[in-house]
């Protein structure tokens, strides 16, 4: 969940809080969670997030409730998240703050051994960058810790003993027109299709996914490439990326994790994986 005040990014509330005994209400105060889970609060962040989507989708708010986890004796434990509400006009320790969901952190990535070795000899990858499978279908919280710091120190131990006798890496990349960076390519013109791409991302392949709203998707990604043209900007590699991300919901028809397909049936058990390239 994060703080629901127009921000961009939207200033995280660390889950933490609700492990801490914060709740989520409505607009009369009313907790909602254990209408969508037995856990409460503390269900998976996947049907968290749906359930703050299915509220917001009748028009209604969605709060934390966070007067007892934080409070004046608890206000040193959250420290991050109580200045994110206080620079923003809210006192969590006195008053509910409006929340949303929000994606924070990306579960896959680059594909790599348990040593953070990728398919291409001479590079490695770690961190939120790489997909090692730690965090499953549904990212668990400081799962992100496994990902820098043990693989960081596989990869350095890895990367000690094999670089004296590799050859260099080389990698053959098209030429392109403009520059990696080049402000060039970050105009308003850019600024406006990263909005674009967000949104679709937002509409099409978020925290609810069928097979049309992907397709859907898709097919805005192929008119956005045409609106942007050819280039090597950070507005390139979101489309990639994006385009990437939603290919992979399509083929995976069934729900696993944060991956929730409203036209198929979760198989419990499977362990089939899909993997998508581009080119």
């Amino acid at each position: 969940t994060a703080l629901d005040v127009g921000a961009d990014p939207m200033p995280l509330l660390t889950e933490a809080l609700r492990g801490a005994g914060a709740t989520l209400v409505d607009e009369s105060g009313r907790r909602f969670m254990p209408d969508f889970h037995p856990a409460g609060e503390l269900a998976p962040r996947d049907v968290v997030a749906r359930a703050l989507r299915e509220l917001q989708s009748q028009g209604r708010r969605t709060l934390l409730d966070a007067r007892d986890a934080v409070g004046p004796r608890h206000a040193s434990k959250f420290p991050t998240a109580v200045r994110h509400c206080l620079d923003h006009g809210f006192d969590p320790r006195r008053e509910p703050v409006p929340v949303s969901p929000a994606a924070h952190y990306h579960m896959g990535g680059v594909a790599v051994d348990t040593h953070g070795r990728t398919s291409l000899a001479g590079l490695w990858a770690c961190g939120e960058v790489s997909c090692v499978g730690v965090h499953g279908a549904n990212r668990l919280a400081s799962n992100s810790l496994l990902d820098a710091l043990v693989f960081g120190a596989r990869v350095s131990r890895d990367l000690m003993r094999a670089v004296r006798r590799l050859p260099p890496a080389k990698a053959l990349v098209g030429r392109v027109d403009v520059r990696l960076g080049d402000t060039s390519t970050e105009d308003g013109a850019c600024a406006k299709i990263r909005r674009d791409i967000r949104d679709v991302m937002w509409s099409e392949v978020g925290l609810v996914r069928t097979a049309d709203s992907l397709r859907h998707a898709l097919g805005c990604f192929i008119q956005i490439s045409r609106r942007l043209g050819p280039g090597a900007s950070e507005t390139h590699n979101l489309l990639t990326v994006a385009g990437l991300v939603a290919k992979a919901a399509l083929d995976r028809r069934e729900s696993r994790g944060a991956h929730f397909r409203s036209d198929s049936v979760p198989t419990p058990g499977s362990r089939h994986e899909t993997s998508v390239g581009n080119g």
